[in-house]
């Protein structure tokens, strides 16, 4: 066996298929401007983007690329992704579908 197969299987390495995102969470409290009731239960999420799919494929087979791209933050439901943790650090992948907003890196 060679070095790279007895490596272990870092998630960062992967290539993320379709519309799947991959974002690093980042806390609300360092967001100016949001303004949100204590009581409210179904708090969003922000992160910026690390990884994007190629696109989603539409029924005459064309490839759509997605709107957001690595650097760009993203808002979306806390409730949408999955959560999977790689090198000790927490990332979230999501459907292009299931983020709200994004703001273009500049």
């Amino acid at each position: 066996m060679s070095k790279k197969q007895n490596r272990p299987l870092n998630i960062i390495d992967f290539t993320l298929l379709a519309d799947n995102v991959m974002i690093e969470p980042i806390s609300a409290a360092s967001v100016q401007g949001l303004v949100k009731p204590d009581t409210y239960d179904d708090k969003p999420e922000f992160g910026l983007v690390v990884k994007v799919g190629n696109g989603k494929m539409v029924e005459n087979g064309t490839v759509v690329p997605l709107q957001m791209k690595p650097g760009d933050h993203v808002y979306f439901g806390k409730y949408s992704s999955i959560k999977v943790r790689s090198d000790g650090k927490d990332y979230l992948i999501i459907r292009d579908y299931d983020i709200m907003a994004v703001k273009p890196c500049e």
